[in-house]
Order: structure tokens, then C-alpha cells, then sequence
């Protein structure tokens, strides 16, 4: 199996990104060539070259035995002056939302396994309607504080 992310090869405000390999080869739209060569596959968008890693990854586990599905919520707090429909935020996430999965620095999944990621937004529902307290006003009660901290720093 084949770990494989992508790279950034742009420069500031012209971000381009191509999926590279393990081996230091990039794709290049109709098998893996070397990057000097000038020929990779270059995308605009990172969540376009997601989508093909995504695509690469799945196929490479076809011959697994086992297909396990895992899944855990997704919790997106909107904060807005006025109602925004579950539809509206959907849309949005559609389009600015990607799941990254680092294989090439952690690899594929514990012990040899291949975990593809992906976020099914056609179960999205709102959980909590109406004005609620904001959790940064002296007034919330939920007890939920959050800072910066509580991230970790990105991968570099």
C-alpha cells in the first residue's frame, strides 16, 4: 500500500497543491511520476486533490477482508445575528470542509490497516434551536470554555 498527502507547491496567495508518495513521486494524472519532471498533476483547490487521495486510498484496500465503518459526531456551533437553516450550513460544509488524513507521516491505520476518512452530511440536523446563550457571554451555565489550547498545533 501506497501512503500518500499532498503538497503544497504554490507560493503566498497562489496556493497549489499536487499528492505526492512515499517514494517522493507525485501523481501525475495518469500514473506517479518524479516532481522535477514538471509533469505532476496540479490542483487549485485542496479539497479537489482530497477528493483523489481519497479515491487512491479506497482503492488500494479493495483486497481487505474486513470493511469497518466507525464514526463519531461532527459538532459545528454557528454563531449568527439570524437563523441559518440546516440546508444553508450544509451547503457551506460542501464547500469548505475536507477531512485530512496525514498518512504519510502516521501511515494508513493501526497495525497495518487503512482508515479513509470522509464526513456524510446527509444525516446534518440542528440539535438546538433558537437563541442560545453564547458559550463566551458571563451568563452561559453550560460549563463549555474553550481556547486555543485545546488544539493541537498543526503538523508540519
Amino acid at each position: 500500500m501506497i501512503r500518500m498527502g499532498l503538497e503544497n507547491i504554490g507560493s503566498d496567495g497562489f496556493d497549489r497543491y499536487i499528492i505526492v508518495n512515499e517514494r517522493g513521486e507525485a501523481w501525475g494524472g495518469e500514473g506517479w511520476v518524479s516532481v522535477e519532471s514538471g509533469q505532476p498533476l496540479v490542483f487549485a483547490d485542496p479539497f479537489e486533490a482530497g477528493k483523489m487521495v481519497h479515491w487512491f486510498q479506497t482503492v488500494q484496500f479493495e483486497d481487505k477482508s474486513y470493511h469497518q465503518i466507525f464514526e463519531c459526531p461532527a459538532i459545528f456551533d454557528v454563531f449568527s445575528d439570524k437563523p441559518v437553516s440546516p440546508t444553508e450550513v450544509k451547503a457551506w460544509l460542501n464547500t469548505a470542509m475536507a477531512v485530512v488524513m496525514n498518512y504519510l507521516r502516521f501511515g494508513t491505520g493501526p497495525e497495518g490497516s487503512g482508515v479513509v476518512g470522509w464526513i456524510g452530511l446527509s444525516d446534518l440536523r440542528e440539535v438546538c434551536t433558537g437563541r442560545q446563550p453564547n458559550p463566551k457571554d458571563p451568563g452561559s451555565s453550560d460549563g463549555f470554555s474553550l481556547s486555543t489550547d485545546d488544539f493541537d498545533p498543526p503538523l508540519t
